[in-house]
């Protein structure tokens, strides 16, 4: 796969993300304690995964460990833009504590991400 054609799944999970942010309120889901929060996590995970799945392993010289990093800085980016593009949306408020889980869902799915690149290449361990 090329470089290019990684980053189009970035491209459109960012803009489904974007656009259900940008509604004034969507259908509740299960009346669990921090349902909000669990979805945060959820939507940040996959992602993280897809950040890092175009980030690893397609730039010479990238370690693992820089291909993670940049994925998070670039996801964690994203979620305070998307936290501070909510203001002035009825319904819809801009709160540290959806960030956190935001930055909790990253780092899970970075974290898979990696994982799936070691057994889909034979374990073979990047830089």
């Amino acid at each position: 796969m090329s470089r290019r054609s990684a980053w189009v799944p970035v491209g459109v999970w960012l803009l489904m993300m974007l656009t259900l942010t940008s509604l004034p309120s969507l259908p509740s889901g299960p009346d669990l304690p921090n349902a909000d929060k669990l979805a945060h996590v959820a939507v940040f995970a996959v992602l993280g995964g897809l950040l890092r799945r175009a980030f690893g392993g397609r730039q010479p010289g990238l370690s693992w460990q820089a291909a993670g990093a940049r994925s998070f800085a670039a996801g964690f980016a994203y979620g305070v833009l998307d936290e501070l593009h909510q203001i002035p949306i009825p319904g819809r408020t801009c709160s540290p504590w959806d960030l956190l889980a935001d930055a909790c869902g990253l780092a899970c799915g970075i974290a898979v991400g990696y994982f799936v690149e070691c057994l889909t290449r034979g374990n073979r361990q990047e830089g």
